[in-house]
This record gives structure tokens, C-alpha cells and sequence, in this order.
């Protein structure tokens, strides 16, 4: 009897130094997750780079991944040129010009439907400077409504006008007798114009007949010699005098060109930024 409680004495203590074995030792927690890893550094025109991964240790969490580098700025656009000068015109129409030259008209032939056209054309230098007639044009518009008249000629030219010729342009309604010279000047603020006379003709072929109505240098009431800026002159190609059926005058100067555009900006370069370091390991509590 005394031998069974013995016993059973000694497993029951065996079994409690069992359970405090098991109690004694309480079970580890979780380790703190890693701490962030760094961001890259921002990259120049270029996609931010990757985080990197955390570490990983036993029950430890993940490090968090780093943030990407920014993107970089693209270039700044360039700057447009300067826009260029114009220089300026000449006076407008019907006044005296850079040049001086100024073109007196008497009519000729009066009637408006007529087998000829005939004028009276003189020269008026009111500049300080002799003017070479081999640099002087001269336009006088008309329209020719049949191709059957001569050739236009000259019927008189006053001492200080030489080598002079006109010849019809068909141009449309831009059509003109083109008079030029090949030597002689007009001399410096002249006052007599009867030197600087030329007259020119064009006669019609076999009866056929111009309509001067339309013409637009055709001004059919100057009987007496005056100026008229609906007959236009050049100097060395350039218009000086009077206003061309288009409505242009020396006035009208062009604008200069524009200034060229400045180069374009340099855009960011494309390398993305660094990827950020990986997180710390979790320690354990």
C-alpha cells in the first residue's frame, strides 16, 4: 500500500516539473520591421529609380522599399531672334523723291479713242546732284486693245536726253510702254525743262484704233506741261516717282527681314535617379 502511493507520488512530481519546463519560456514576438530605405538621388530628365527591398532575418519584417529619384527638368526653350529693320521708303506719291526726279506730262492726242498715242515727257532734278539718265526708267501704263500698231517711236528729244527707247510690255492690266535712256543727266535743280523734252508716239496699223479711256497714265486735261504722278520713274530700279496702277508709291518702303530664331533649349539628360537602399532587418523583442 505504502509502495503504490510512493508511486504515485513520484510521477505527479515529474509531471509538474514537466509543465514548468513548457510555462517557463514564453514564445518569441515578431522583430520590428526594417526602417526605410533612402530614396534615389533625383535624376536629370530621367525616370525615378526603384526602391530597394528590405533585408530579411528570421521573424524580422521587410524593409520598405526607397523612393524613386524625381524627374529631371527638360531644357528652357531658346529665344526668338530680333526682328530686322526696314529701311525706310521714299516720299509718297506725287511729292519730290531721294532722287529728285520728278516727271512732267503735256498731252499729245486728246481723244480717247484714237489710231495713236502721243505724249510729251520732261525732266525735273530737284536734287543737289546730277542725275544720269542711263539710271532713270520710265513707265507709261496703258493697255494696247490691238497688237497691230508699230513699234513706238520718237518724234523729238531736247539736247539732255539721249539713246531713248520705249517698248510696249503686255502685261494685263499692268501693261505700260517701258522708256529707258542710255546717256545724257539732268542737271542739278534745272528750272529750264525744254532741254529734258522727249516725245514719243505709237501709231496704230491699217485703221485700228486704242482706247486711251482706260489708260491709267492717259490725262487727257493737261494741255499745260505739269507734273504727274500717274507716269512712274526709277532710279537705278527703284521707284522715285509716281503711283503704279497696283496703288504702290515711293512711299511704300519694305520692311527688313526677320531676325533668324534663336537655337532650341537642351532638353534633360534621360538617366533615372538611384534606387533607394533596402530596409533594415527586424530585430526580435
Amino acid at each position: 500500500m505504502i509502495t503504490g502511493m510512493v508511486a504515485a507520488l513520484s510521477l505527479y512530481s515529474c509531471a509538474k516539473a514537466d509543465d514548468s519546463d513548457l510555462v517557463g519560456s514564453p514564445e518569441p514576438s515578431a522583430g520590428k520591421g526594417g526602417s526605410a530605405g533612402r530614396g534615389g538621388t533625383p535624376g536629370v530628365g530621367g525616370v525615378g529609380g526603384v526602391g530597394g527591398a528590405g533585408a530579411v532575418s528570421g521573424k524580422g519584417g521587410a524593409g520598405a522599399g526607397g523612393v524613386g529619384g524625381s524627374a529631371g527638368l527638360g531644357g528652357s526653350s531658346g529665344l526668338g531672334g530680333t526682328a530686322g529693320n526696314g529701311e525706310a521708303g521714299a516720299p509718297g506719291c506725287g511729292e519730290t523723291t531721294e532722287a529728285g526726279l520728278v516727271v512732267h506730262y503735256l498731252i499729245g492726242n486728246a481723244a480717247a479713242s484714237s489710231d495713236q498715242i502721243f505724249m510729251h515727257l520732261y525732266f525735273e532734278n530737284q536734287s543737289d546732284a546730277a542725275i544720269q539718265m542711263a539710271r532713270v526708267t520710265v513707265r507709261y501704263w496703258m493697255t494696247a486693245e490691238t497688237t497691230a500698231f508699230n513699234d513706238a517711236v520718237t518724234d523729238y528729244n531736247g539736247p539732255q536726253i539721249n539713246g531713248e527707247h520705249a517698248e510696249y510690255v503686255e502685261d494685263g492690266e499692268f501693261s505700260h510702254l517701258l522708256i529707258t535712256f542710255t546717256g545724257n543727266e539732268i542737271p542739278a535743280h534745272n528750272t529750264d525743262l525744254n532741254p529734258t523734252e522727249v516725245q514719243f508716239r505709237i501709231q496704230g496699223q491699217n485703221g485700228a484704233r486704242f482706247d486711251q479711256s482706260n489708260d491709267w497714265s492717259f490725262a487727257p486735261a493737261l494741255t499745260v506741261r505739269a507734273p504727274h504722278d500717274r507716269i512712274t520713274a526709277y532710279v537705278d530700279g527703284l521707284l522715285t516717282w509716281g503711283q503704279e496702277p497696283s496703288g504702290r508709291c515711293p512711299g511704300e518702303g519694305q520692311g527688313g527681314q526677320g531676325g533668324e530664331g534663336g537655337e532650341p533649349g537642351t532638353g534633360g539628360s534621360t538617366a533615372g535617379g538611384q534606387g533607394g537602399e533596402g530596409g533594415q532587418s527586424g530585430a526580435p523583442n
